[in-house]
């Protein structure tokens, strides 16, 4: 009986293990990981820690995807023709495929540089990666371009926030609210980081 019960255990250990790995390998692609897992703020581990879907969740929730079919939209309106390397890399960002999504938009911001839309979704596209230093760069260039846009100001205050950088994600989360001083997630992101001293 121990021959068939133990080679039992250990091929049903082996499944599960496989399995967990596959699963975590699979989520990455497929957009299921928590944002802020890695994010360690003042002694914090998680962005439970700050409810995450208040913050963390913020832009990719329907407000950033609402702005991005707006920015379709509107560069649609301004040429007539949009790039295939953009229509692949929106659809693919939609889907929440952030891997795949990244390669078209570096190749759209080829194709058109100063497409300010471009550098937004890969910020938040490297927000998702938990790369905030990249999410950092991308989303600094896009407010070189157009100043317009508060959840990009937002965006980069939680990128910086999550290095360290903490006066700065103060700057930046005052700007986004000045752009919008009714939005009520600009206003509880800033009291968080007065109350920790910001």
């Amino acid at each position: 009986m121990p021959e068939i019960i133990y080679p039992s255990i250990i091929i049903v250990s082996l499944s599960t293990i496989f399995y967990l790995f596959w699963k975590k390998a699979y989520q990455i692609e497929t957009n299921e990981t928590k944002v802020g897992d890695s994010c360690r703020v003042l002694g914090k581990q998680t962005d439970e820690d700050f409810s995450p879907g208040e913050f963390s969740d913020f832009w990719s929730n329907q407000e950033t995807v609402q702005e991005s079919e707006e920015s379709v939209s509107t560069v649609l309106e301004s040429s007539v023709q949009i790039s295939e390397a953009m229509k692949k890399a929106e659809d693919l960002f939609k889907k929440g495929r952030y891997i795949s999504a990244e390669k078209w938009f570096i190749e759209a911001a080829k194709e058109n540089p100063k497409d300010a839309k471009i550098y937004a979704r890969l910020g938040i596209i490297y927000l998702q990666q938990k790369n905030y230093s990249d999410a950092e760069e991308a989303l600094k260039e896009s407010l070189k371009i157009d100043k317009n846009v508060a959840s990009r100001f937002f965006n980069l205050s939680y990128a910086l926030w999550c290095q360290s950088k903490f006066k700065q994600a103060s700057e930046y989360a005052r700007r986004a609210l000045r752009l919008e001083p009714e939005n009520t997630k600009y206003k509880a992101w800033l009291e968080k980081l007065r109350s920790e001293g910001f």
